[in-house]
């Protein structure tokens, strides 16, 4: 009984890997988890009184865990495509008892985002055009919008942070600006 044991752990293995590597080329990257530094530094450009909070493309869940426990009053959710990483991240919600925290996967480009507070994401340089332009389309100017690692096209940041290391990487601070400043790439 216990090759049996064995042999359905591979094949679990594999299928779980499977889907991850499937997902990758479907979205054009992997999920990939942030850093507690840059969670607490994302963390900090929020304010304390924050209602709700969207993350585009949560992958592991780690900055919606991180948010919804700094901020016990927001409802933080978390958009990701990826079947294993929304699970994943679904159950350890659940372990951990983050009622806050909320994970939906699909595709966040094509939902309606309801008026948070702030969204925070760390997606890639392709995505960020269509990123602006759902923000701009969807959302009240005025609306927070961290970005860790890359730019928002035609976006002037109100505040940036670099971080050293090897990837030389930055934190990118906008507040959603009027639909006619909308610039064009």
């Amino acid at each position: 009984m216990a090759p049996y044991l064995f042999l359905l752990l591979i094949f679990l293995g594999l299928a779980v890997l499977l889907l991850i590597v499937a997902y990758t080329l479907k979205t054009g990257i992997s999920p990939m988890p942030s850093t507690r530094r840059i969670r607490s530094a994302m963390a900090d450009f929020i304010p304390p009184n924050i209602q709700m909070i969207y993350d585009l493309g949560s992958g592991w869940g780690g900055l919606v865990f991180h948010l919804a426990q700094r901020f016990p009053n927001a409802v933080v959710t978390g958009y990701e495509l990826s079947p294993v990483p929304c699970l994943w991240s679904k159950l350890w919600a659940r372990l951990c008892c983050l009622r806050n925290a909320r994970f939906i996967r699909r595709n966040f480009l094509k939902v309606k985002l309801d008026s948070p507070a702030a969204v925070v994401c760390y997606l890639y340089p392709g995505a960020m055009p269509r990123v602006r332009d759902l923000l701009i389309n969807t959302l009240p100017p005025g609306t927070l919008v961290i970005s860790y690692a890359f730019a928002v096209p035609g976006w002037k940041p109100w505040a940036t942070r670099a971080f050293r290391g090897i990837l030389h990487s930055r934190l990118y601070v906008y507040y959603l600006p009027m639909p006619t400043s909308r610039a064009t790439d």
